[in-house]
């Protein structure tokens, strides 16, 4: 019985969004402060003088010291979100930080051509049930073109983003991600029930 549990519970999860979100993207998260709460690496600075070495934190310019070289303290740590930008896709320009103040539906899509017929009518029945008002856009790791050729997006944005980022957002596509200035409201699998309750 233990074994069977432990099987179903694993598949739904696979299956399904994780019932458990222990990744950056999950809801309630600020996706700006992941993209900033990196920290610098600490270092100190080595210096010699009449045959003595001291360590400074910072570098002494006054004192007639010698430079010997600087010791990390503390490696630097990259920010959490490090790789979520996204950029106006006829400029090229960084709008990552206009994009998350604001309210957005974000229709996730690592990769189109894995999309069967009824993801694809999901995704066009979602876009259309969306409000005038909502800002909608697509995050991908296709192409424009592909998507352009298969998606009724007609009032939808489309960014790219790298498909470890895609991967670390959602493991189920297509999904819908939703964020109200910078938070992860939600996340869920585009369905056919899920449009029926934005309807």
């Amino acid at each position: 019985g233990a074994i069977v549990l432990s099987i179903g519970f694993g598949m739904m999860n696979i299956i399904n969004l994780p019932i458990v979100d222990f990744r950056p993207y999950k809801p309630g998260n600020n996706i700006q402060e992941l993209r900033t709460n990196g920290e610098p690496a600490k270092i100190e600075y080595l210096m010699s003088k009449d045959g003595k070495e001291e360590t400074f934190v910072d570098y002494p310019y006054e004192g007639g010291y010698k430079f010997v070289k600087t010791i990390e303290v503390t490696p630097a740590t990259p920010p959490t979100a490090k790789d979520f930008y996204l950029y106006e896709e006829e400029s090229g320009d960084d709008i990552t930080d206009i994009i998350l103040e604001d309210n957005y539906s974000f229709i996730v899509i690592k990769d189109i051509n894995h999309c069967d017929e009824e993801d694809i009518i999901n995704i066009n029945n979602l876009i259309r049930s969306l409000p005038e008002t909502e800002n909608c856009a697509i995050l991908t790791g296709n192409n424009f073109t592909t998507i352009r050729e298969k998606l009724t997006i007609q009032k939808t944005e489309l960014y790219n983003l790298d498909e470890t980022v895609i991967k670390a957002i959602v493991r189920n596509y297509p999904s819908l991600l939703r964020i109200e200035n910078n938070l992860v409201v939600s996340k869920n699998m585009i369905t056919e029930s899920l449009i029926k309750t934005m309807k």
